[in-house]
């Protein structure tokens, strides 16, 4: 019974200028999808995010925007987390991923249109 996170950013607040570096990246918003082996068809979504200290910002540290990738992004807001948090946080949306797996393997037979909920 194996996991797998898959990072999918949501947001990227930046600050047009900051002290003279463009783009500064002050917020960054997104969430871990999760899967497990032993479920396939099922997935649960965990935010995570982080909110950058501009203070420590040099110009030896600084990462132009265009040059961030999605992996530095998830670095940054996993940042702190132990391999137990994360181990935690996989585990606490297991019973998530179960039912959407569940779920997955039956067929709807009635569900109300969207424009009447």
């Amino acid at each position: 019974m194996a996991y797998a996170r898959e990072f999918i950013k949501d947001t990227v607040l930046t600050h047009d200028e900051y002290y003279g570096f463009a783009n500064a990246i002050a917020v960054i918003r997104g969430r871990w999808r999760i899967t497990n082996t032993q479920y396939p068809n099922g997935f649960a979504y965990y935010p995570i995010s982080a909110k950058l200290d501009l203070n420590s910002m040099a110009p030896d540290t600084y990462t132009a925007i265009a040059d961030v990738t999605d992996a530095q992004l998830e670095a940054w807001c996993a940042a702190g987390m132990t391999a137990n948090t994360i181990t935690e946080i996989e585990t606490s949306v297991l019973p998530i991923i179960k039912d959407k797996h569940e779920l997955a393997a039956l067929t709807t037979h009635y569900q109300i249109a969207d424009a009447e909920r």
